[in-house]
């Protein structure tokens, strides 16, 4: 009796938070965005994704956001940026510290959702995080110094895709940064076919929006371009070229446009 008991109580609670669940997209406007943004570096990549009215909360594993702030959003106090590495005395990463820094922060952003706030979180740095999970597995060795088994590899990829899917279950508009690393077509090629974003290869399928960012000169100034390689809600925008940033020669003219679609969260 006392079981049959306990498992009306299960359905019921499981019952209400499937009808909460269903009542709070309805009241969405929007579906939460969930952007790649990969190029490499000096791309503003890290600007597009702090460009909103919204508050920023960044969890900076790139260490290079602050400059972003200062330079380009007059330390806007709308923008939280927070570096989870955590360092011994003589200045090496204490990598399981710096992993529970970099959860915690997570929590404490899901927190201040669920209360409420209107949130874009980004993380910055993905590239770094898998290196990290990398260094865990080989205890500092480098990739060509021992061969790991595929056991190893599976303890790195559980390891990076556990803090990430933290993340990408927060309900708000979530940004995830990376550079670029070369890309090999087989083993035995050791030369570079060209460049690819750098993280886990599953990643892309985690994310539902992708821009590539890229500069190109003329004239002696500099353009910063962003290319939408994906966009489900809005295919039509795919292959879209924005320019987001204009340096003219010397300086002479800055202008910002950044991406209207990043920036109110419609794309």
């Amino acid at each position: 009796m006392i079981g049959k008991q306990e498992n009306k109580n299960n359905y019921e609670e499981r019952k209400g938070l499937i009808l909460q669940q269903v009542a709070d997209r309805l009241k969405r406007d929007k579906d939460y965005l969930c952007v790649g943004v990969y190029g490499n570096p000096k791309t503003c990549k890290t600007s597009i994704t702090l460009d909103t009215e919204d508050i920023v909360c960044v969890l900076d594993f790139d260490n290079g956001a602050e400059r972003t702030w200062r330079a380009g959003y007059d330390c806007s106090e709308k923008i939280e940026i927070f570096v989870p590495m955590v360092y011994d005395e003589y200045n090496n990463i204490l990598l399981d510290k710096t992993e529970d820094m970099a959860e915690t922060y997570i929590r404490m952003v899901d927190e201040r959702i669920k209360a409420g706030e209107k949130i874009r979180f980004v993380w910055d740095g993905l590239d770094k995080w898998i290196h990290y999970c990398f260094d865990i597995m080989t205890k500092g060795k480098k990739e060509y110094e021992v061969r790991h088994p595929p056991i190893m590899w599976g303890k790195r990829n559980k390891k990076y895709n556990d803090l990430l899917d933290k993340a990408l279950r927060l309900k708000c508009d979530r940004f995830f940064i990376t550079h670029m690393k070369d890309k090999y077509e087989g083993i035995n090629n050791p030369m570079p076919v060209g460049t690819e974003p750098d993280w886990h290869r599953t990643t892309p399928g985690k994310l539902s929006q992708l821009v590539h960012m890229r500069k190109e000169t003329f004239n002696g100034g500099v353009r910063y371009i962003a290319e939408i390689v994906n966009a489900p809600n809005k295919p039509q925008l795919v292959g879209k070229k924005y320019t987001v940033f204009t340096v003219s020669k010397n300086n002479e003219d800055v202008k910002w446009e950044g991406v209207p679609e990043l920036r109110d969260g419609s794309l």
